[in-house]
């Protein structure tokens, strides 16, 4: 496959690796002596003192019970907040973090305002009234010092600990000077269409920088039929994504069904998938990630939660700047949440979802905080010289499901991501190994109005009427109890990053106090149907659907659904929302059957209209596959598909939706330094990325 809509490559085969195939970048920190990265650390301190000098002169002008014109210089105010705020805060987050996050940060504002009033009462620059007004001052100082401060380049913190280190003689081991690294971060959602628009309207522009510079260069990939974070990350991280159809089945083996968002469910994926040799075997870490790619050390890694503890947070925590930020940007994103609801129902923009406060809060946790802790903790492992990292940035798949896919406020959210990475590649010249980034997709998507707003029914409703709950299931039925009632039981998928948001809950300790176990319950509401008194459960997964018999223990054919519920295959095909089923036959093997013809799958035969036509260029290879997982639904339904609209019909409540076939959701995209070789042919399928990076990795060795 060749590079889509970007630079040719150079004509360097493979990746730079130890024996010297590329030259270490010329300028970076490790290449200076260490007088002069003292001397660069020190002016930006300097600049941090006077911006921060600044910063406390005008918060005092709007907060009525402060006031900073006292005797002596803004610098000397600065410079003594900022010592109480080195002795308190440490201590606090040492032995009280839990309590901070537990409150949802509010006795972290307690403690900034007790740092103030310390601060008041050793200089005569500042007088405050009392702890509220010290504790609103702190907060203004905040909001206003996220703004000026980031003016200083980022990654001066991680710098000055360095240097803290060299200066004590605990040095990395030198034979890492100039040795190649990779960091992979993947943009969970982000299709190569959509990136190419957004470049186009000034939403990525360090990608776009990347690419017109020439040293990156950018490829469509082709996902598998199960356009989804747990099939692609299986695929990615550990070569291997087989039995997972969709991002929530029903598996016979277990009598239950098994959800993507579940910690205990993505640890049994990677338990049986994992062969040890993952991605980020070997070294590498993974950060924010639904599978571990058996990396070294994980973060907010759904799979291995039970590995992680409170104490992953506490570098992030010591600084008191990080935790104030994050918690005023969190608070800033609910309110733009809010915003961008209201000008959604202003301008009647279509189509739309109602959006509750349920998901404010998790926009907020997805696109600023869990954002946040992965991008500085990727700052650290370049600094401590790690040969590869994985990160997945889930932000614009979160806001894309919601919003739309070229809405205002996903762009936003993807120009704020995309700013970011321009701060890693200050970070990376710090550091001691020769880091290359490669940005890369798990899967896009599609968007549309829904099932249910098009036709005012759900599927499971179809299924429902199609079979007639509560009628007899006649016949010699292999699968139903001899006068049972045909009952139907949904599932529609909770949202995918659900499980990370989870990780991060039970990380924290958060999870276990009164609030906490709170939101998880509600977090978990809709998990999974309950299928002991059931006979048949219909999931959701995008524009997927998975009808599945439960008392069945095997793989019910067609010839067996059509003698014990004649028209349930008719009614489904003859629904205008509906584009084609998959089911096995018991001569013919695997069927897709349209309104208007068959595809079989063995043979490629058609007759009529072929159902897959509009579906991409490989939708009977990607069914093919499915068809032979164990845990292949009995009935597997993708919706309509409109090429001239670029639109389908999700099964879930979702604007911007994917796990099945049609449209931008198959297609994600890979960028990569241009010096790096695609070692596949063709980039089809999760498992193809897995060996291409892999091949990279491995030259960091």
């Amino acid at each position: 496959m060749e590079p889509m809509d970007s630079k040719p490559s150079p004509s360097q085969t493979g990746p730079p690796n130890a024996a010297g195939a590329s030259k270490q970048r010329e300028g970076g920190s490790h290449t200076r002596p260490l007088w002069l990265q003292i001397g660069l650390a020190v002016l930006r301190l300097l600049a941090i003192l006077l911006l921060f000098s600044l910063v406390l002169r005008v918060a005092a002008e709007l907060v009525p019970g402060v006031d900073a014109t006292g005797v002596g210089t803004p610098g000397s105010l600065a410079l003594t907040v900022l010592v109480v705020t080195l002795v308190i805060w440490p201590l606090f987050i040492r032995y009280f973090l839990r309590v901070a996050v537990w409150t949802a940060g509010l006795a972290a504002l307690v403690v900034n305002g007790v740092i103030i009033l310390i601060a008041a009462w050793i200089s005569p620059s500042l007088q405050v009234d009392n702890l509220g007004w010290a504790i609103l001052y702190s907060l203004v100082v905040s909001v206003l010092g996220t703004v000026l401060l980031g003016l200083v380049p980022f990654g001066d913190v991680q710098l000055w600990r360095r240097l803290q280190r060299r200066m004590r003689g605990r040095t990395l081991d030198s034979s890492l000077a100039g040795k190649p690294g990779v960091i992979f971060l993947e943009i969970d959602g982000l299709s190569h269409d959509a990136l190419l628009r957004a470049m186009a309207a000034g939403k990525a522009p360090t990608l776009k920088r990347w690419l017109d510079s020439g040293s990156h260069s950018l490829v469509g990939w082709e996902c598998d039929l199960s356009s989804q974070t747990s099939a692609s990350q299986a695929g990615i991280l550990h070569g291997n994504n087989a039995g997972i159809p969709a991002f929530r089945w029903f598996d016979k083996a277990q009598g239950r069904v098994v959800v993507s968002s579940k910690p205990r469910d993505v640890a049994g994926l990677e338990g049986s998938l994992s062969n040890g040799d993952g991605l980020l075997a070997h070294g590498g870490t993974a950060r924010a990630s639904m599978l571990s790619g058996d990396a070294d050390q994980v973060m907010l890694v759904a799979s291995r939660i039970r590995e992680e503890s409170v104490e992953s947070y506490r570098s992030f925590f010591f600084s008191p700047t990080n935790f104030t930020r994050t918690l005023s940007l969190v608070a800033w994103e609910i309110l733009l949440e809010i915003g961008a609801k209201r000008r959604q129902r202003r301008r009647n923009e279509e189509p739309r979802i109602d959006r509750h406060l349920q998901y404010a809060l998790v926009r907020a946790a997805m696109t600023v905080a869990l954002r946040d802790f992965s991008l500085y903790t990727i700052e650290g492992d370049m600094l401590s010289g790690v040969p590869y990292c994985y990160a997945t940035l889930a932000g614009y798949d979160e806001v894309a499901h919601h919003s739309g896919l070229d809405r205002h406020d996903t762009l936003s959210v993807l120009k704020k991501l995309d700013s970011r990475f321009k701060k890693l590649e200050a970070a990376a010249a710090m550091a001691v190994r020769d880091y290359r980034f490669v940005v890369l997709s798990d899967h896009g998507q599609t968007q549309g109005a829904t099932f249910l707003q098009r036709y005012g029914l759900t599927l499971e409703s179809q299924v429902r009427a199609l079979v007639g709950e509560g009628a007899t299931v006649g016949g010699p039925s292999t699968y139903a109890t001899e006068g049972s009632g045909a009952g139907v039981s949904e599932g529609q998928s909770d949202w995918e990053h659900v499980s990370t948001v989870d990780s991060a809950l039970e990380e924290s300790g958060f999870a276990r106090g009164r609030i906490g176990k709170a939101v998880r319950r509600r977090l978990a509401a809709d998990a999974a149907p309950p299928t002991d008194t059931t006979d048949l459960v219909v999931l959701a997964s995008g524009n997927t659907g998975l009808i599945s018999f439960t008392k069945a223990p095997h793989r019910v054919t067609f010839e067996e659904m059509e003698r014990d519920h004649p028209g349930l295959i008719d009614g489904l095909v003859g629904h205008p929302g509906i584009g084609f089923v998959m089911v096995a036959t018991e001569d013919a093997g695997p069927v897709t059957i349209g309104g208007g013809g068959r595809h079989y799958l063995s043979d490629g035969r058609v007759e009529g209209e072929d159902p897959l036509a509009v579906y991409g260029p490989n939708p009977g290879r990607h069914l093919l596959r499915t068809n032979g997982f164990a845990t292949c639904p009995d009935i597997l339904v993708i919706s309509t598909y409109w090429p001239e609209e670029d639109q389908d019909a999700a099964f879930e409540e979702l604007v911007g939706n994917h796990g099945g076939l049609g449209g931008e959701q198959s297609r994600p995209f890979l960028m990569y330094p241009a010096e790096f070789d695609l070692v596949e042919q063709e980039l089809v399928g999760a498992e193809s990325i897995y060996r291409t990076l892999k091949h990279w990795a491995a030259a960091t060795a």
